[in-house]
């Protein structure tokens, strides 16, 4: 819990508040955004395995499908674009 300034009457309020209790001018707070941070290395290393490890399931099993089909080659080449990979599969 932190003390901001409200936009409008510019007076100290909670940064937990919904609304400003001088004014009443709602406080619109944005959720941080999540950040992932995904290792090349990791996955050259260990492929979708490591999405799974990671918690990133849906990443992790079309990684491990699509170098099935390939016959391995794709293990190769998701771990150049690993991050957009798991954003496309995982939702950002």
């Amino acid at each position: 819990m932190a003390l901001v300034f409200c936009r409008e009457c510019g007076k100290q309020i909670s940064d937990l508040a919904a609304s400003c209790p001088h004014c009443g001018a709602p406080q619109k707070t944005e959720p941080p955004k999540i950040e992932r941070e995904v290792s090349g290395l990791w996955t050259f290393l260990f492929g979708g395995f490591y999405f799974l490890f990671k918690g990133w399931f849906k990443a992790g099993i079309a990684a491990l499908v699509i170098s099935l089909f390939t016959g391995l080659i794709a293990w190769f080449i998701i771990p150049f674009s690993a991050k957009k990979f798991v954003d496309s599969f995982e939702g950002k």
